[in-house]
């Protein structure tokens, strides 16, 4: 049996379905109702395949502090928050890895994190799209870190399905609201890529920002687990590494554009990304600014108040991919 079978057959029909069935929009899978929705029912909490089955083996688990990773979390301000030009974490890219930052066809040409004329990175020629409503991108992507780097420009099969909004270049809301997002509680995700397996890839890196049914803006702390998976072809199981960021501190409720660029180079830690098929996201609450919070909504109670992740974009930046 050949590698794409091998990998596919652990993938129901259903997780099928939305890896591959629709367009980039993913208005075309679920209404802009079903994505714009009550805060205790918009999670998503799939897992693909076989990524949660007893015989999946986490080999290795590495622990990604502040000392071996990118992250948000500058100075900050006197009203307590950190300053927009240190939160976001690109700053601590640009500043430890300036390769890394590049605009991919003119390496001599630094990338911006994002533009004063925010909304308009969803259209051109000054033209602001509406949430969900699916425009032409190209104009940024020699322009902004995330256009330029983003999973769907990297390879095409990423333009598909539900999860294509962790693929499309949008770091920020700019009221696309859960259009731009997954919101995650503590069961986290997985997914198994679109028919395709990495092949080379020097770093990864995520977006996100907290989201809370209790108001106040604050910080709140997360530790999170990004854990890739690649496919035993001898035991036709999937093999997982983990890599735990630790005291992760990010915004929460103080707007919803307001997200953090978390990530980390590979060869800090001696692995090989070759081979990765799929991944995961899950998480635990360190502390919510002293808030009693939950993230746990697979049982919702409207008297709880609870805090959860808002993913905003995966990306292995400038990788190469072998199709399945």
């Amino acid at each position: 049996m050949n590698k794409k079978k091998m990998i596919l057959l652990a993938v129901p029909f259903v997780a099928m379905a939305l890896s591959s069935c629709a367009d980039a929009d993913p208005a075309n899978i679920f209404g802009g109702d079903e994505y714009i929705s009550n805060f205790r029912t918009n999670v998503y909490s799939v897992w693909e395949g076989n990524l949660k089955s007893s015989t999946t083996t986490i080999d290795n688990t590495y622990t990604v502090d502040a000392d071996h990773r990118f992250s948000g979390g500058g100075p900050k301000s006197e009203e307590g928050f950190y300053k927009r030009s240190d939160y976001a974490g690109y700053g601590e890219l640009r500043a430890l890895y300036p390769e890394a930052v590049k605009d991919d066809k003119d390496p001599t040409k630094t990338l911006n994190w994002t533009t004063l004329d925010q909304e308009k990175i969803f259209g051109t020629d000054g033209y602001v799209a509406e949430p969900g409503e699916w425009v032409d991108q190209t104009d940024w992507e020699h322009k902004i870190w995330s256009q330029n780097k983003k999973m769907s420009r990297i390879n095409p099969a990423f333009k598909h399905g539900v999860l294509s909004k962790l693929y499309d270049g949008r770091t920020q809301c700019n009221h696309w609201n859960s259009f731009a997002y997954i919101q995650l509680d503590q069961r986290g995700y997985g997914t198994i890529f679109p028919s395709l397996e990495l092949d080379e890839a020097k770093y990864f890196a995520m977006t996100f920002r907290g989201g809370s049914t209790y108001e106040p803006g604050r910080i709140s702390w997360f530790n999170i687990n990004v854990t890739f998976y690649k496919w035993d072809y001898s035991a036709s199981k999937f093999n997982g590494t983990t890599f735990a960021m630790t005291d992760c501190g990010v915004q929460t409720n103080q707007g919803a554009n307001y997200t953090a660029l978390y990530g980390f180079f590979f060869e800090e830690f001696g692995y090989d990304p070759h081979g990765i098929v799929g991944m995961s996201i899950t998480y635990t609450i360190e502390d919510d600014n002293g808030y009693s919070t939950s993230s746990d909504l697979s049982n919702p109670k409207d008297d709880e108040e609870y805090l959860c992740l808002m993913l905003y974009e995966v990306t292995f930046p400038d990788s190469k991919w072998i199709t399945l």
